[in-house]
């Protein structure tokens, strides 16, 4: 919650208070979809399936990197 940016500031709570992005603890070349505006159901299926691989893709390089 603290590294979420808020959708009308771009800004986190993170980062106001610091003024710098809050590091996480894995790196990741994944790029996450950006927010969905459109009441397409379909466009948002679509856009919800990428997110979710997206997801997961990031969680599967973070659970490879704990066992290295």
């Amino acid at each position: 919650m603290r590294a979420s940016a808020n959708p009308y500031t771009n800004l986190s709570p993170f980062f106001i208070l610091h003024g710098y992005h809050m590091p996480l603890p894995i790196k990741s070349d994944v790029s996450i979809p950006d927010t969905f505006y459109s009441r397409d159901a379909q466009k948002y299926a679509e856009w919800l399936k990428n997110a979710i691989k997206a997801l997961h893709e990031t969680v599967r390089m973070s659970e490879f990197a704990i066992l290295i």
